[in-house]
């Protein structure tokens, strides 16, 4: 069964991606989101579906994040932001947090078979 992470599943882009993973009875999927309750209120019936392990906290967690994406074939690094103001990091830490995440994994086990990450990236273009 190969399992994928995707980090950032209560936007609209992780929310296509874990939709579209779940058509597949053969995929596991492992979602790291901030608040299980919003992932839940977007995903009712995510709590009871037995193919997705939820790992709700914070960004910088480096273990939770870690945990999220152990063992998965890839990686759906889809955190987004509806503002751009200076000093906003919210990708640039969700993407640090990831590479230690990897890092950390590597440390434990030097023969893990590293993820491949599937990046998203754009630019904000709200009229706010």
């Amino acid at each position: 069964m190969p399992t994928y992470a995707i980090i950032g599943a209560t936007g609209s882009t992780g929310q296509q991606i874990l939709a579209q993973l779940l058509r597949s009875p053969d995929n596991k999927v492992k979602v790291y989101c901030r608040s299980r309750a919003k992932l839940e209120k977007l995903s009712p019936k995510l709590a009871a579906h037995p193919n997705v392990d939820v790992y709700p906290g914070a960004l910088n967690d480096v273990q939770l994040i870690a945990d999220c994406v152990a063992d998965s074939k890839a990686i759906f690094l889809v955190i987004g932001a509806n503002v751009s103001y200076p000093g906003m990091r919210m990708v640039q830490d969700g993407a640090h947090s990831v590479v230690a995440a990897l890092s950390t994994i590597r440390a434990e086990d030097p023969n893990a078979k590293m993820p491949r990450i599937l990046l998203l990236s754009s630019a904000t273009m709200n009229p706010r």
